[in-house]
């Protein structure tokens, strides 16, 4: 039987030891302002990467940001099932399975989910900055990242969810 690492077991200085994990005993957190699921698989808060910050999300049937653009990192989805699309200044975009979008630094883009299923994506920064940490704070309370949460920045996207018929899970239309 292979042993399954845990943060216990997170690198030190003196030697350096992969981690191994399984996404059913990550964490998952909620969208405040629409449907979306996200599981932090790896940054250097969870995980323990410096350099890099992975995501597994979860769209809904309509889910969707607004365009937005991360001026400290670079960043990247690969869609791993389903169908949406993807806006940035030079279009729109049908994705589907197998996708990938590269986002350079201060690049303008949205991505969103208008099938009739969900639609499962990875995604990725290169660093984990601390307004990534901002943006997810407020789309999904994670708890540890409470000092992070910006008042001004949620009121934003639930108008922005509220003007696109999004509703969380836990509300009705």
């Amino acid at each position: 039987m292979t042993e399954v690492l845990s943060s216990s077991t997170l690198s030190s200085p003196e030697k350096p030891v992969a981690i191994v994990r399984h996404i059913d005993d990550i964490p998952t957190y909620y969208g405040l302002h629409d449907k979306r699921e996200v599981k932090i698989l790896f940054d250097d808060d969870f995980g323990g990467a410096k350099n890099c910050a992975v995501e597994y999300i979860i769209y809904q049937k309509g889910d969707e940001v607004e365009m937005h653009k991360h001026d400290d990192s670079e960043h990247a989805f690969i869609i791993l099932k389903g169908r949406g699309f993807f806006e940035c200044d030079s279009g729109r975009y049908q994705i589907r399975e197998g996708s990938v979008m590269f986002i350079p630094k201060g690049a303008n883009h949205r991505i969103g989910n208008d099938s009739d299923g969900e639609m499962v994506l990875l995604e990725i920064f290169a660093p984990p900055t601390q307004s990534r940490k901002t943006g997810l704070a407020t789309c999904y309370a994670i708890p540890q990242w409470s000092k992070y949460y910006n008042e001004d920045l949620a009121k934003r996207k639930d108008t922005f969810a509220k003007s696109k018929g999004l509703y969380p899970r836990n509300q009705t239309a």
